[in-house]
């Protein structure tokens, strides 16, 4: 395992225990639109390349990623009603110890992130997380054509979903540049 790994990993485990801590699950779907969040909003150094995919924003490398975290006991999955959420596993605790000022360096994008995502379910993560892909995709585009492409991509989203999404990501794009 490399110090990136880890350090990746220190990174997503601290996101899991802080949704965990509200009493909220933590599933993938979560996980990925988190981790597309703090990476693209916040510059977290998470090395995964994110595309399209059903529910907006995904990456197959965090997939894979997350198995070897569950493998190496950083992280723990359990069946809930619909799918699964991730707890912390025994080693998350020897990373926090290990790496404890990238934790810090990325605290308030993860709390943000946790705070921001946590309570959500699928159909308010998949329009929020292609909002900020559309956005970063398409810079300076106004709004209502940036609400316009993501009703390309996701023409399940209704009109009111996709400008809410934008007007929501806009706002934390102001929010995080203050």
């Amino acid at each position: 395992m490399s110090s990136e790994y880890l350090k990746q990993a220190a990174i997503l485990g601290t996101f899991v225990a802080t949704v965990r801590e509200t009493g909220k699950p933590c599933g993938e779907t979560l996980l990925q639109k988190a981790a597309y969040v703090m990476k693209e909003l916040f510059d977290v150094p998470l090395s995964d390349e994110f595309r399209i995919h059903y529910y907006g924003p995904f990456s197959f490398k965090l997939q894979d990623r997350l198995a070897s975290m569950e493998a190496d006991d950083i992280v723990r999955v359990s069946p809930r009603e619909r799918g699964v959420t991730y707890d912390v596993g025994d080693r998350y605790e020897q990373l926090r110890e290990r790496f404890p000022k990238t934790i810090a360096t990325h605290a308030h994008a993860i709390q943000f992130t946790a705070r921001e995502l946590g309570s959500l379910g699928v159909k308010q993560l998949e329009p929020l997380a292609t909002a900020l892909f559309v956005t970063r995709q398409h810079p300076g585009v106004p709004a209502a054509k940036r609400a316009a492409k993501l009703l390309e991509i996701k023409p399940h989203v209704t009109q009111s979903e996709a400008t809410a999404a934008i007007e929501k990501i806009d706002s934390w794009i102001a929010e995080v540049a203050v």
